[in-house]
């Protein structure tokens, strides 16, 4: 029977690789299994950090090359859905969460509990030294208001001018309830107007073509000519 040498040897040679495994196993049984696993950082960040118009995948890059380690991450549709997200993951909390702004830290304490930093206020930028806090760093920063292509003539000094007929289902605007940039604008508004706030926005209304739940999708509607002005960042330091 020609084929039993073959089998036999192949047997052969998969025992002794069992045995030569087991023996491993045993020799190293007292080592800590983290000597040989790639450290891996679980990030929660909003989708635009992590997009086409994003720093993340360069920093990320950056961080691993580095680090020797691995970045997981997973993405929320805007910054306003961040500490929700958060919140969902209590079986395996994420490391770090990027995207929080002023306007969030608040309902952050309220509904997690946050790593004090050890982060040295000299490496601060001098116009970020005032944003340190305790259990949040400051990264980034970005004036806010309404963008428009060059190509169009439009005069907007003050915050009335949004109210012109020529703008008639021309604005986009974000969600406060889930974007940042919605949240930020609302309390633009309440800054100016106090008492008036929903008198203003009542008159506001009819040139409000979009109100969308993120950033992005608002921003998209601008690119894609569908709206006028369009409430954005005006520069950000990260880029």
């Amino acid at each position: 029977m020609p084929g039993k040498p073959i089998v036999f040897l192949i047997l052969a040679v998969g025992l002794v690789g069992s045995l030569f495994f087991a023996r491993e196993l045993y020799l190293n049984k007292d080592l800590p299994r983290a000597q040989y696993e790639t450290p891996k950082v679980r990030v929660l960040t909003y989708s635009t950090f992590l997009g086409s118009t994003g720093p993340g995948h360069e920093i990320f890059r950056a961080f691993e090359a580095e680090t020797k380690s691995q970045v997981e991450v997973t993405t929320a549709q805007d910054a306003g859905l961040l500490i929700e997200r958060a919140r969902l993951n209590k079986r395996e909390p994420f490391d770090v969460v990027i995207g929080l702004d002023q306007y969030w830290l608040k309902s952050a304490r309220e509904k997690l509990k946050w790593r004090a930093q050890a982060v040295d206020p000299e490496v601060y930028r001098s116009d970020l030294k005032g944003l340190i806090e305790p259990d949040f760093v400051a990264y980034d920063w970005s004036p806010m208001t309404f963008v428009y292509h060059s190509a169009d003539t439009i005069e907007v000094s003050k915050i009335e001018d949004l109210l012109a007929e020529r703008f008639r289902n021309q604005i986009g605007l974000q969600d406060p309830h889930s974007s940042s940039p919605g949240l930020q604008f609302l309390n633009w508004v309440r800054a100016l107007k106090g008492a008036k706030t929903v008198e203003y926005l009542k008159a506001l209304k009819p040139n409000v073509k979009s109100v969308s739940p993120s950033w992005s999708l608002s921003y998209g509607l601008f690119k894609r000519d569908q709206v006028q002005l369009v409430f954005s960042y005006l520069t950000s330091l990260a880029y």
